[in-house]
């Protein structure tokens, strides 16, 4: 059964739905990056573990249909741009179709994404219809964001028009950002490599989170 989010002082938010970005060929770690291994566990459904605690319905967005699955997951195909921008337009699309009002994007390549993340970004939003973005060490990670599925229109127009980059739709739609701290590490760091996986593998084992990526 599908039920609205909890905000932070206990009332029911609008209906907000996780699409888990795996769009990406992944050429620098040789292709198929949500089925990349952390301890045992694919990257994929480690973000959608993830999603799942925060009790959200969920979809990946995929570059194409069979490029990975995740039993009870709708797959949905990106949207015909170039760039991250194809999944934000995608799960926009298919959250209005849901009648949902808000979408929880999140990359499949970052496996530590904090437990307030969802918290955290429904109190910063100042006005319903203000996209929230994750920081740290100063900077933004545009793929890791809570829109508004009335932002859809401007989404496309700003696509249609040639735009690409996902820094400069949030800017547009006047995004505010959520920052953590990078000590002992950062919490968005994501694997673009084989080197960057076993990164993760060690950020893992010291932090004492090894129990926490397998799972089990």
């Amino acid at each position: 059964m599908w039920m609205p989010s909890v905000g932070v002082h206990g009332f029911p938010m609008p209906e907000t739905v996780a699409v888990i970005l795996a769009g990406g060929a992944g050429r620098r770690m040789g292709g198929n990056k949500p089925e990349r291994r952390l301890f045992g566990q694919r990257l994929i459904d480690r973000s959608v573990q993830k999603a799942r605690t925060w009790g959200l319905p969920t979809a990946l967005s995929v570059k194409e249909p069979d490029q990975v699955s995740v039993p009870g997951c709708e797959t949905i195909v990106d949207a015909d741009f170039d760039g991250p921008i194809a999944g934000l337009i995608a799960g926009l699309t298919w959250a209005d179709k849901r009648r949902a009002t808000h979408v929880l994007f999140m990359p499949c390549d970052m496996p530590f994404v904090p437990d307030a993340l969802l918290e955290r970004f429904e109190a910063a939003r100042e006005y319903a219809c203000q996209p929230v973005v994750a920081a740290s060490g100063d900077h933004w990670h545009p793929v890791c964001a809570l829109w508004t599925v009335a932002r859809l229109p401007d989404v496309l127009d700003f696509a249609r028009s040639g735009g690409t980059r996902l820094t400069t739709v949030l800017t547009d739609c006047g995004a505010v950002d959520v920052s953590w701290d990078t000590h002992p590490f950062d919490p968005f760091f994501n694997i673009n490599s084989l080197e960057d996986l076993n990164a993760a593998e060690d950020i893992a084992r010291s932090e004492g989170l090894v129990q926490e990526v397998d799972g089990g």
